[in-house]
């Protein structure tokens, strides 16, 4: 009895309305997004991403690096934020960057390499002591 109201519900709405086309557009979309950046269930912890733009809101781009260890302090010294449609994993301690870059290397090459690393021609800005 439900899904026969549901039905003759939908057959009543004017399906060529530009605002229920947009609507259904931007519902599309949003479903889209979600089932693209679904994170493995083994994927460390972050921020919920917003649709589309992920978590380039919650950064502070005048201090970023203030951020990241505030981020550090909520979610642990590995972390995700998705950048735009890029998934971004932050890893914030010598230790972690060293067993990441040198100790497990050919797991690390070949991903892919952001704007923020091509101005420092390849090395990000850190203490390396």
């Amino acid at each position: 009895m439900v899904l026969e109201n549901i039905l003759f519900s939908l057959a009543a709405v004017r399906w060529t309305d530009a605002g229920t086309v947009l609507l259904l557009f931007i519902l599309v979309l949003l479903i889209l997004d979600q089932l693209r950046n679904r994170k493995p269930r083994n994927y460390p912890p972050g921020p919920t991403p917003l649709p589309f733009v992920g978590n380039v809101f919650h950064l502070d781009v005048t201090q970023p690096h203030i951020h990241l260890t505030k981020l550090s302090e909520h979610y642990g010294n590995i972390f995700s934020l998705r950048l735009g449609n890029l998934n971004t994993v932050v890893v914030n301690t010598y230790s972690m960057v060293k067993k990441a870059l040198i100790d497990q290397a050919n797991i690390f090459t070949g991903r892919p390499t952001s704007d923020v690393l091509k101005k420092n021609n390849q090395v990000p800005r850190c203490n390396l002591q």
